[in-house]
C-alpha cells in the first residue's frame, strides 16, 4: 500500500528542512514504518531515517556521533505536526546493514519511501560483517526491551505510591512494549523478518 498523500507531503516537507540543516552532508531521507506503508492511524509516529555523509577523512561514526547528529538536527529543524522518530546513519553504515533484518537500514531497504536523495561524494566503505551487524541489532532490541521493562516497574511503583499516578493501563502498555521488543530480539537473532501486523 502506498503512503497516504498527506503523510508523503509531510515527510517531503520535513526532508527539505532536514537537508537544509544538514550542512550539505545529507544524502538521503526516507520514511519507514506505518506512514510509509500507508497503514498509519491518527496517533502513529512519523519514522524518518537520514543518511549523512561525514566529511572526507573523518573517523567512522559510532553511536555517539549518530546521537549527536540526530540531536543537532532535532534542535535545528522545526518539529513536524506529529510525533517523529529520527534515525541518523552514514552511507557506510547503511551499506553494511541494509540486508540485515532488525535495523532501520533493513526497513529503508524493504519498505522505505525515499523523499530526498543526493548522490554521495564517495562510495560507501562497509567495515563490519553482516553477522556483526546482526549481533548489534539483537543487542539493541534487548536493550530496548529492558528499558521498557524499567518503565513498567517505574509506572507500577508510581501507581502504588501516589493516587492519580500511573494507571494499570500505562503499566500494561509498557509491559506489552517490553515483550514486543524481546520478541523482536529473538526474531532478529534468527534472521526472521516480521511486522507488527
Amino acid at each position: 500500500m502506498p503512503p497516504k498523500p498527506e503523510d508523503l507531503a509531510m515527510a517531503t516537507e520535513l526532508a527539505g528542512r532536514i537537508a537544509a540543516a544538514g550542512r550539505g552532508r545529507v544524502r538521503c531521507v526516507a520514511m519507514v514504518g506505518s506512514r510509509a506503508r500507508g497503514t498509519a492511524g491518527p496517533e502513529s509516529d512519523l519514522d524518518i531515517v537520514v543518511l549523512v555523509e561525514p566529511e572526507a577523512g573523518a573517523a567512522p561514526w559510532g553511536p555517539k556521533e549518530f546521537r549527536a547528529e540526530r540531536d543537532r538536527l532535532r534542535r535545528e529543524v522545526a518539529a513536524p505536526p506529529v510525533r517523529t522518530d529520527l534515525w541518523v546513519r552514514t552511507p557506510d553504515r547503511f551499506e553494511e546493514a541494509r540486508h540485515v533484518v532488525g535495523g532501520v537500514e533493513w526497513l529503508v531497504e524493504t519498505e522505505g519511501v525515499v523523499v530526498y536523495r543526493r548522490a554521495p561524494d564517495r562510495p560507501p566503505v562497509p567495515r563490519r560483517t553482516p553477522e556483526q551487524v546482526r549481533r548489534e541489532n539483537v543487542s539493541a532490541w534487548v536493550e530496548h526491551a529492558l528499558l521498557a521493562l524499567d518503565g513498567t516497574t517505574a509506572r507500577a511503583n508510581a501507581s502504588a505510591l501516589a493516587a492519580g499516578g500511573a494507571s494499570a493501563g500505562d503499566s500494561r502498555e509498557a509491559a506489552r512494549a517490553a515483550v514486543e521488543r524481546a520478541v523482536n530480539a529473538l526474531l532478529v537473532a534468527h534472521g526472521v523478518a516480521a511486522t507488527k501486523e
